[in-house]
């Protein structure tokens, strides 16, 4: 694939903020105390309703808006997930059902 080029993004994140300051007041830490070793000010959980899917889809739809493109005229989707909804089918693939690319993308 010859010519590959990004021509849009999207983003999508989970409802749910845990602030290091909530943290603190259930465990023996703060805010200062976790930042200085990772970071790291706040965390995102899903919502009951949200899941690794449904977050991608939200971010290939914004993806999609901002490219000017439609699904159809996608080549490849390519999703990278530390924590999938399942094995198989593939991210990808419910993606790509969702956003009504080609079955061959």
């Amino acid at each position: 694939m010859q010519g590959l080029k990004i021509i849009g993004l999207g983003s999508a994140l989970p409802g749910k903020r845990v602030h290091n300051d909530d943290l603190a007041k259930i465990m023996e830490t703060s805010d200062e105390w976790i930042f200085s070793r990772t970071g790291i000010h706040e965390r995102r959980f899903c919502e009951k309703e949200e899941s690794a899917a449904t977050l991608a889809i939200k971010a290939g739809k914004d993806a999609l808006e901002s490219s000017g493109i439609s699904a159809s005229d996608l080549g490849v989707i390519l999703v990278a997930s530390m924590s999938p909804d399942f094995t198989a089918p593939s991210m990808a693939a419910i993606l790509a059902k969702e956003l009504s690319a080609e079955e061959d993308c």
